[in-house]
């Protein structure tokens, strides 16, 4: 077959090189855009993961700090009768009384502290769509979703340094070419028809 025949034929049935670009470009958008929507939905169900366990650790802190509120009640009330027992308690005996308050404000401040923040990530892990009074289920959820969605980044991943491949040996390809003859000129010589050839390879 004549070389400038073939060519021409090789040329109508990949698209001319420009717009066969444009399609490359466009198919290395969509994969980017996918790829980051799989990267941004494991980054959310990692946080989400990650706000469950301060949950629960925050609830066992609460629950800690609620028995040493508790305790340090119990000791300020003891001292408290010690000292209205006696007409003159002794410094030793007041000094351990104010030191058992100040604990306790302590211990109080910390807890309320602690319901605090345990509201607010409350609030956000609801936001999410977990609900607290469902933690067990929600974790189990959350492994399962974020196993699909490790699993749809990797492919995702895997597609987008097909794409980068396939443009980089596109460009070089095209490079060649473009060294061959004008774009304007007839293609001629056996360079510009395996150049081609290779461009069409790509598709």
């Amino acid at each position: 077959m004549d070389k400038n025949l073939r060519l021409s034929i090789l040329l109508k049935a990949g698209g001319n090189a420009v717009g066969f670009l444009r399609g490359v470009k466009s198919e290395s958008d969509r994969t980017a855009t996918a790829l980051n929507s799989a990267r941004e939905k494991v980054q959310a169900l990692q946080r989400t993961t990650k706000d469950i366990g301060a949950f629960r650790k925050l609830e066992a802190g609460l629950a800690a700090s609620r028995g040493k509120v508790e305790a340090h009640r119990t000791e300020l009330a003891r001292l408290g009768a010690a000292m209205d027992a006696v007409e003159r308690p002794t410094k030793s005996l007041v000094r351990a009384f104010e030191l058992e308050k100040t604990k306790l404000q302590e211990a109080t401040n910390k807890q309320n502290a602690q319901i605090g923040a345990l509201a607010q990530l409350k609030a956000k892990l609801e936001g999410a769509g977990v609900s607290t009074l469902a933690l067990g289920a929600h974790e189990r959820k959350l492994t399962r979703d974020l196993e699909r969605a490790n699993s749809e980044l990797s492919e995702q991943a895997r597609r987008m340094d097909l794409v980068n491949s396939r443009r980089a040996r596109l460009d070089q390809a095209r490079g060649r070419y473009d060294k061959t003859q004008q774009l304007a000129g007839t293609m001629q010589g056996a360079g510009a028809s395996s150049v081609a050839g290779e461009l069409l390879g790509l598709v």
